[in-house]
């Protein structure tokens, strides 16, 4: 009887450590999440002048932005202040943000109206690579769509007058 009350209890303890270990896994995913979303929320705030965006959040980046909400907070400043700052920009950029548990870096890829088509195909297909196993990644054919739009609709007014 005895024996059997102390496989119960570890068994019971197994169970307890694997409920813990998979609320951590759980509790992580939403806060994946939540800063998926966020991020989304921000890429809205860019300007169409940005052709594709992709961060990559490194796991001890997670982690760090998770415990550190000052860190957090930080990282996410930054990044509402770059989409900010993007609609100063009067060429075309394809933008890949790397945050990692020391910090955060971004790269851009400038592309210019005059460029020819084999240099913005190729500035695209490196966007493409930088962008493979982002966290986040966005492509703006939405936002040049809207533009295009915009750019006819003025057309049309002018015509009109």
């Amino acid at each position: 009887m005895v024996q059997n009350t102390s496989a119960q209890a570890t068994s019971q303890t197994d169970k307890t450590a694997a409920t813990k270990e998979v609320s951590e896994v759980d509790e992580m995913a939403a806060f994946k999440q939540e800063i998926y979303e966020e991020l989304a929320e921000i890429d809205k705030m860019n300007s169409s002048a940005i052709l594709s965006n992709s961060v990559h959040i490194t796991e001890d980046g997670f982690k760090r932005m998770k415990e550190d909400p000052a860190y957090r907070k930080e990282i996410m400043d930054w990044l509402r202040a770059d989409a900010r700052a993007s609609h100063g920009v009067p060429f075309g950029v394809h933008v890949t943000t790397t945050i990692t548990g020391a910090g955060a870096t971004c790269y851009g890829a400038n592309v210019y109206h005059d460029d020819s088509a084999a240099t913005k195909a190729a500035k695209k297909d490196l966007a493409d690579k930088k962008a493979k196993g982002s966290f986040y990644h966005s492509d703006r054919t939405c936002a040049d769509r809207r533009a295009a739009q915009r750019k006819r609709d003025s057309e049309y007014v002018a015509s009109e007058r």
